[in-house]
């Protein structure tokens, strides 16, 4: 009667990843090389200065991010899919058509677009957001729900995503949790705000993102 097996030993992983210092060789060798020649990497690095600036101690998130965006003002931050509008002959209804293009903003044009929302919120007449406030957010990533988040920083709000595509059924515990004073959403997920909205005391707003006029017509 045999004993029992003895567990195969495996032969070590030797083929499939280089060993650290040639794999860290060869990336620095790269990113010479790239650095050298692609116009792009080179102005994509990090500058000293930034750099200092951000790993000081004690340094608050919002700090943080605005010693980012205004080191970085004039380099490309967000870009999108460009789009045209396109009506069809026969039913009247727009759409837009991606184009092969992106648009892009740059880290000083965005931080501008965050502060003037930011600004929004806080000197709203009625429904006012700031510190310590909770603000909803659902759909899908894009550059306006960027913007969002971080007005949420700059101002001091707490962004609190939700699933696209999840149920009203779904949302409503983690509103009722948050508390929130805002909500926003984009246009395609309106429906189901509105049915979370119903159940909501607190939310006192809702903002809807994605909108294009140009694709809102209607049906002959």
């Amino acid at each position: 009667m045999n004993g029992p097996s003895r567990p195969q030993r495996r032969p070590p992983m030797t083929g499939l990843q280089p060993p650290t210092d040639k794999f860290s060789a060869r990336t620095a060798q790269r990113s010479a090389h790239l650095y050298a020649t692609d116009p792009q990497f080179r102005g994509a690095a990090p500058l000293d200065a930034v750099t200092e600036a951000i790993r000081r101690p004690g340094l608050p998130l919002a700090d943080l991010v605005a010693t980012v965006m205004e080191g970085y003002a004039d380099r490309p931050a967000l870009g999108e899919r460009a789009t045209e509008p396109v009506t069809d002959p026969h039913t009247g209804r727009t759409t837009l058509r991606l184009l092969e293009r992106f648009d892009t903003i740059t880290f000083g044009e965005l931080w501008e677009r965050v502060g003037a929302v930011a600004a929004e919120w806080r000197h709203h007449p009625d429904h006012a957001v700031g510190p310590g406030d909770f603000v909803t957010v659902l759909g899908p990533t894009s550059a306006e729900f960027t913007i969002v988040d971080l007005a949420c920083v700059r101002s001091g709000a707490v962004s609190v995503p939700l699933q696209a595509g999840a149920s009203a059924e779904h949302l409503a515990p983690i509103v009722a949790q948050t508390g929130p004073r805002l909500l926003a959403v984009d246009v395609a997920h309106l429906e189901v705000a509105l049915q979370v909205a119903a159940d909501a005391p607190s939310l006192r707003r809702i903002v809807v993102l994605g909108h294009h006029p140009a694709s809102a017509s209607t049906p002959r």
